[in-house]
């Protein structure tokens, strides 16, 4: 695509190249990296889970949470301004409802939810979830 970095292609072909969460972890490891900004990131994301369409909708939300969460993972034992940038991603995907609290809950760590501001406490949000877990036994 003339104009667009080469890492920002559109959902469509990255669907046809190797699937869409390949190319989300690329872009969102570009951004945090700081070779693209936010907005240029977000407007990747944004796009994934438009173009997946009514039917699929799940499909481009599934996508972008597996690569943030794959992202995070990576990031652990590196420099908190990377996990900074990753949690302002997941804010500003929140802030913009591309999906839920209850299914960013779901799907990321408690860490990166408190640091992007959808918990209040990663340890009382853990503590909390194990008493739930253990009283269901």
């Amino acid at each position: 695509m003339a104009g667009q970095s080469e890492s920002f292609k559109s959902p469509s072909y990255a669907h046809s190249v190797g699937g869409l969460h390949e190319q989300v972890v690329r872009q969102v490891l570009e951004y945090v990296n700081g070779s693209v900004p936010l907005a240029t990131c977000f407007a990747f994301v944004q796009s994934v889970v438009v173009v997946a369409g009514d039917a699929t909708a799940a499909k481009g939300v599934d996508a972008v949470l597996d690569a943030l969460w794959v992202v995070d993972q990576q990031l652990t034992h590196t420099a908190p301004q990377r996990k900074a940038l990753l949690s302002d991603l997941v804010k500003e995907i929140w802030a913009k409802k591309l999906t839920s609290e209850a299914v960013l809950i779901e799907r990321l760590e408690p860490d990166l939810l408190e640091a992007a501001a959808v918990i209040p406490s990663a340890s009382n949000f853990t503590r909390r979830t194990a008493k739930i877990n253990t009283g269901t036994l």
